[in-house]
């Protein structure tokens, strides 16, 4: 499929030049044709993976609508994003991170949304995605079908991961791009300012984008992922003036929680009761605090064994369902 509207799919890539190829393709294989690739080298520049990187894409930059840009040095994601953006020419904008992969369709589905959606006011659309383990088995299926006015469902959770999203440039620039002086969440509060200021959003209720978690992503990293826990909640709280009472209990529910699990897994029950008992209080009925409860008591990667399977037995029913 080719049009006249042209969509700039920005990777910025960091130590992961084994990785790189399969992003890549997956850009390289979707139906809709008229896009641009934005790769952003944010290696070091006497660093073996900008080396790498480089070999690597050597095999592609024949193609001219692959572009290759090398950071002078290290921005951080949101930094080369920002990079990117720069030198985009689409109207539109995707982003991809390099370890992860688009289904052919992607490009195709979104932009004809955006042909078709009745929302006035339509700024992003986005999609669903999977996530699957290093051996592509899935660890989970997620659709949030958020449609319209996005910021209050956006703030309580992070609705639009950026790969999933197709948005129009013009939109990124009237907000200025990624805030690099954040050390974490910064594509969800791009996306909040975004919200606020009454852009819409539609959903294709597909799953577009497959996630890679590899196994030393899926184990905790520790203080370093608890950090950034606290530091959306304290992006959260800037905003908060906008929110009804029962909104804002449950951001710190979800908060409290996140903080628990994060705590059971580095095996630091002590703080981990803190949050959980934080959790209760803020939302006492929540079917969440019952689950939560029978992993402090069986072990957490029990019970997340035990979510993953019933999870996807839901959905294999469901299919069933459709079939007949």
């Amino acid at each position: 499929m080719n049009s006249g509207t042209l969509i700039s799919v920005i990777i910025p890539t960091y130590k992961r030049p084994e990785r790189l190829k399969f992003a890549i393709e997956s850009v390289l294989n979707q139906t809709y044709l008229n896009w641009e690739l934005v790769i952003v080298d944010d290696n070091p520049p006497d660093s073996n993976e900008r080396q790498k990187t480089m070999e690597m894409v050597r095999h592609y930059i024949s193609d001219k609508r692959i572009k290759y840009f090398k950071n002078i040095k290290n921005l951080g994601g949101s930094g080369a994003r920002n990079v990117g953006i720069n030198y985009a020419k689409g109207e539109y904008l995707s982003f991809l991170d390099d370890d992860d992969e688009y289904m052919p369709r992607k490009l195709e589905k979104q932009v004809e949304l955006f042909r078709t959606s009745t929302y006035e006011n339509l700024g992003v659309v986005y999609c669903g995605y999977k996530s699957v383990d290093a051996n592509g088995k899935p660890l989970s299926f997620i659709n949030y079908r958020v449609k319209g006015k996005a910021f209050v469902p956006h703030l309580i959770r992070n609705i639009t991961p950026t790969p999933t999203i197709l948005i129009k440039k013009r939109i990124i620039d009237e907000a200025g791009g990624f805030n690099q002086a954040l050390k974490s969440g910064q594509e969800y509060e791009l996306m909040l300012r975004i919200f606020q200021k009454g852009y819409e959003i539609d959903y294709v209720d597909e799953i577009l984008v497959i996630f890679h978690l590899h196994d030393d992503e899926r184990i905790s990293t520790g203080q370093n992922k608890i950090n950034g826990t606290i530091e959306i909640h304290k992006i959260q709280e800037k905003y908060f003036e906008f929110l009804k009472k029962s909104e804002i209990k449950k951001i710190n529910h979800g908060y409290y929680l996140s903080l628990y699990r994060q705590f059971m897994v580095k095996d630091d029950k002590r703080n981990a009761v803190t949050y959980f008992k934080k959790a209760i209080k803020e939302d006492p009925i929540r079917s969440d605090n019952v689950i939560e409860s029978l992993a402090f008591l069986v072990g957490y990667s029990s019970v997340l064994r035990l979510k993953k399977n019933l999870h996807l037995l839901l959905r294999f029913c469901k299919s069933l369902f459709k079939k007949g």
